[in-house]
């Protein structure tokens, strides 16, 4: 009789557990791109609720929504990578966690590191995001950035092959929507599907290609009030200052793609006097 109850006792237990995680729901944080929730017939926004067992249409496959649960942290919603085809699909089907990715701020490298570009391909990664301008510090022992020593980029439009060299402030190149900036016209970054970003050496008369990425600059009404709401989560969730920042970086990491530490924190301490 024990082993009996101990069994349903069991049983029950699992079927408590199993239906805690179906009814999990999620606060909606921001959304790329539409994605149509099958209940409402909208597309779902900022800081609507969705559960697991919702079902959700994806207008393209590159559609995703950064979602929070505060039991259980950040999760991203997106098509599986394998099964893009399908658009349609339940919320706990394609609930990923988040990334932890923190950029490095200060570039450091011995010369097997330069050619390798292994800190490039982590800083920009497949995307990066830029709030204003980055500044990202440079060695300059192994990086001198002169008339003569310099960072440009390379990238198409319209059919046409524009570089541009890149500014700096003394170890601090400098990225902003000047690179987009051609004769009397500005090109819109969104039309640019890759940046290309090399390094000149002019001792040994050569261009060294570090990496390749898609670069993107912030609108920077909507993401305050993105992380408006994002922010007034933490806070009320008792989250403490440092906290707040990390999950700041984390949340821009999964919506948006790689951000640089030192220009996201002096961003968020003007706007939201989070230090």
């Amino acid at each position: 009789m024990k082993t009996i109850i101990t069994f349903f006792s069991l049983v029950f237990l699992i079927l408590i557990i199993s239906n805690t995680s179906i009814s999990q729901c999620y606060t909606i944080l921001s959304v790329k791109g539409e994605i149509v929730s099958e209940k409402t017939g909208q597309p779902i926004k900022e800081m609507d609720e969705i559960c697991a067992t919702d079902k959700l249409t994806f207008s393209t496959p590159d559609s995703k929504a950064a979602v929070l649960s505060p039991e259980q942290g950040r999760y991203v919603i997106k098509l599986n990578q394998k099964k893009k085809d399908a658009l349609t699909a339940f919320v706990s089907s394609v609930l990923f966690a988040g990334k932890e990715r923190l950029s490095t701020k200060i570039i450091d490298f011995d010369e097997l590191e330069l050619e390798n570009a292994t800190f490039y391909k982590s800083e920009f990664g497949d995307s990066y995001f830029i709030i204003r301008e980055s500044k990202i510090f440079v060695d300059s022992k192994f990086f001198p950035m002169n008339e003569h020593n310099y960072f440009f980029v390379k990238y198409l439009f319209d059919g046409k092959e524009i570089e541009k060299k890149l500014k700096f402030n003394n170890e601090a190149l400098i990225i902003n929507k000047d690179i987009f900036k051609n004769d009397d016209y500005v090109i819109n970054p969104e039309t640019v599907d890759s940046i290309e970003f090399y390094y000149f050496d002019r001792e040994k008369s050569k261009q060294i290609k570090l990496t390749t990425f898609k670069l993107a600059f912030a609108d920077e009404e909507k993401l305050y009030a993105e992380l408006s709401n994002f922010i007034s989560i933490l806070k009320k969730a008792d989250k403490i200052d440092y906290i707040i920042t990390q999950e700041v970086f984390y949340f821009l990491n999964d919506v948006y793609g790689n951000v640089n530490g030192n220009d996201v924190s002096a961003w968020i301490e003007e706007k939201f006097g989070i230090k």
